[in-house]
């Protein structure tokens, strides 16, 4: 909660620079602010799921949580539509109603991960006095996660980088980058469950002093996503105009995205292998490791 606060308001004062070191001006910076104002908001229960998945996982809870971040955004998709165009008596909010519906349908995760996890059934009983800080443990916290938190955040701002130098070559570089890099998610989406999951595996191995087991869990993973991200990198290969045309019918626009998927569909199974193998260290207690080669992957892109 503190880290989401603290992030909440240094992204108050750092909306406006941002949008402006990109070139937005006048309505263009207004809407982005408007919509920036909910996102920023959001930190506190955005955390929260990510806290709330960590614990149901760790219990071995793995279809609960996708179970709730489904429902959850689902209810983005349908608030998205009620907020941006003001249907069925909703107040129209234009662009800022996509961030209020992000923020809502975040609570509304957090509030049933809330629930699940104050049930006094459950492997791990969370009561409201356990939410009290103890030194010890925030000391571990801070050990074993700044590492990952700086990647993530070393990362974030690289690819901002990325987009600002990309933004030189005109707006339909920027559009294909923009409709390159959704795609590109989307073949990375099986990979990040993939490797969440081999984190929790290899930690629970390693607590267990089972090292076969966690040996044998990351081999297994390498070999599964080297066969999803094969099969990835061949749909985007061959099928990057098509799939780019759901977001634009611009020639250049198309000519520019196709150029830069057919390239980055060749990492991607490489790309995998560093996700998992990253994860694998996390799991391990190496967090150090783990933040080194994603860094390096970084770099390479």
């Amino acid at each position: 909660a503190a880290i989401g606060l603290l992030v909440m308001f240094l992204g108050f004062f750092a909306v406006k620079p941002f949008y402006e070191a990109f070139g937005a001006t006048g309505e263009i910076l207004a809407l982005g602010e408007q919509y920036m104002f909910w996102i920023l908001l959001n930190c506190v229960p955005f955390y929260f799921t990510f806290v709330g998945q960590a614990i149901l996982r760790s219990e071995g809870e793995a279809l609960l949580p996708m179970y709730i971040l489904g429902v959850s955004a689902i209810d983005n998709v349908v608030l998205d539509y009620l907020f941006i165009y003001g249907n069925f008596g909703f107040p129209r909010m234009g662009v800022a109603g996509a961030g209020f519906a992000t923020f809502l349908s975040d609570v509304f995760a957090v509030v049933w991960m809330a629930i699940v996890l104050l049930n006094p059934k459950r492997q791990v009983r969370l009561k409201p006095r356990d939410f009290s800080p103890k030194m010890e443990f925030v000391r571990q916290l801070v050990v074993k996660g700044l590492p990952a938190s700086l990647g993530q955040t070393i990362t974030a701002l690289g690819f901002s980088l990325i987009m600002l130098l990309v933004s030189a070559f005109g707006p339909e570089a920027i559009a294909a980058y923009g409709a390159g890099i959704r795609l590109d998610q989307l073949v990375v989406l099986p990979i990040i469950g993939i490797s969440t999951a081999v984190t929790s595996i290899v930690g629970q191995n390693i607590g267990a002093k089972k090292l076969k087991r966690a040996e044998w869990t990351v081999i297994s993973a390498l070999k599964l996503v080297f066969v999803v991200e094969l099969a990835g990198g061949v749909l985007m290969l061959f099928f990057a105009r098509p799939l780019l045309g759901l977001f634009t019918s611009d020639a250049t626009v198309l000519a520019m995205g196709a150029a830069y998927l057919s390239i980055v569909a060749l990492t991607y199974c490489l790309r995998a292998s560093m996700i998992v193998l990253t994860s694998a260290f996390q799991g391990a207690g190496e967090m150090l490791k783990g933040h080194l080669e994603a860094q390096v992957r970084l770099g390479g892109d």
